[in-house]
This record gives structure tokens, C-alpha cells and sequence, in this order.
């Protein structure tokens, strides 16, 4: 169903998302998760001390007809609430499960809410929560970072940046946009100001999107 999208002979259309909910590996006649499909889901945990809990479940107790006095009950005793919450991380980072992560980045950007506090888990689902830290470093350093109209503009004066990974950063940017000939020669100029290495890479793969 993950790999071949199709279900009972039949294939899912592109606009069905394939979702599941499982326990965790210490309740009875639970399977693990193998890393091939693992590396194929945004993996996210849920707990009953999260922010939010509470009033999610007081709605659908409301609704199931719950006496108010349990509902009161639940409301005041959320500190006796059993703790299950010990997971061990499930999610691996892989070229493919970075592929994933980097589609939700784009969904994220492309939505008209705010996704502040989701990101991270969405991004931590797919590739663990230390590669998910890193990267959501990596897009800040991307936004320090001068702009392509910046170094289109100017780029004999356009500030360097000193920090290497920042460097990367920009030249990965300039990749992208030289498929934009007008702007060719100015991101072409700016590239050869970098460390020679980086260069290098920046015209190696700059050569493959505008040959």
C-alpha cells in the first residue's frame, strides 16, 4: 500500500493520503515497524499531557454523553493520568525519508495557517528529532543568507558569507536559479568569489540544470 499505492487490486488517486494508528511495541501482539516502511511515514506520537488534550477530549466526551461530573472529574485529575509516553524514536534518517520531510516543508509554505508549532514534529515524524533540529538550523542559516536579487543586483560588492555551511547554503541557491539566463552571469561571477571547493561543486551541478 506505502510503495505501490494499491489496494485490493485497485490504485489510490493521487489525492488519497495513506494514514494508520498503532501501539506501542510493549502492548500485547504489537509488531515493529520495519525501517523500510518506517522510512516511508511521517511517524508522530501522541500523548495525553499535550498541549490541547484536555479540551480535544472534553469535547468528545461532551459529545458521547459523558455524566458532567466525570467530565469535571477528568478536567481536575490530569496529573493522575497514566504516563505511557517512554517511545522509543521509530523515524530514521534517510535520503529517502529526508525526501519526505522536504515535501512537507513545502506544504508547510504553501498553506495559508500557521504551522510554527507543527513543523518540527512533522519534520521529526520522518527523519528523527536530531536530524529535524539540524535542519530547521539549516533553513534559518538559508534566510541569513543574501538573496539571489541580492547578489543578481551587485555581485562584485554582495556580502560573502564567512561561515561555510552558510556558503553551501547560497551556492545550493544559486543552483537552482541559473536555470534564469538573464541572471546567469551575475550568479556565475558571484559563485567563482567562493572558496575554490565550493565553486567547484556550485558550477559541477550548475552545469546540470543549465548546461
Amino acid at each position: 500500500l506505502m510503495l505501490d499505492r494499491e489496494f485490493d487490486g485497485n490504485e489510490l488517486h493521487d489525492g488519497v493520503f495513506v494514514s494508520c494508528a498503532g501501539n506501542g511495541t510493549s502492548d500485547t501482539s504489537t509488531v515493529e515497524l520495519r525501517e523500510a516502511l518506517r522510512t516511508r511515514c511521517c511517524m508522530l506520537y501522541l500523548s495525553v499531557h499535550a498541549a490541547g488534550f484536555q479540551d480535544c477530549w472534553q469535547e468528545w466526551a461532551q459529545a458521547e454523553g459523558l455524566p458532567p461530573e466525570v467530565r469535571t472529574f477528568s478536567k481536575l485529575s490530569t496529573d493522575l493520568l497514566a504516563r505511557r509516553e517512554d517511545f522509543e524514536e521509530q523515524s530514521v534518517y534517510t535520503l529517502r525519508s529526508l525526501a519526505l520531510a522536504a515535501r512537507i516543508l513545502d506544504a508547510t509554505r504553501s498553506v495559508k495557517f500557521a504551522t510554527d508549532d507543527i513543523l518540527l514534529p512533522l519534520l521529526a515524524g520522518c527523519i528523527g528529532k536530531a536530524a529535524a533540529v539540524k535542519l530547521l538550523a539549516t533553513i534559518a542559516l538559508h534566510e541569513n543568507a543574501p538573496s539571489i536579487e541580492q547578489i543578481v543586483a551587485d555581485p562584485d560588492g554582495c556580502e560573502l558569507p564567512t561561515e561555510n555551511s552558510i556558503q553551501i547554503g547560497v551556492t545550493m541557491q544559486i543552483v537552482d536559479a541559473l536555470t534564469d539566463k538573464p541572471k546567469q552571469a551575475a550568479l556565475m561571477k558571484y559563485l567563482m568569489r567562493m572558496p575554490a571547493e565550493i565553486a567547484s561543486y556550485g558550477i559541477t551541478f550548475g552545469a546540470k540544470s543549465a548546461p
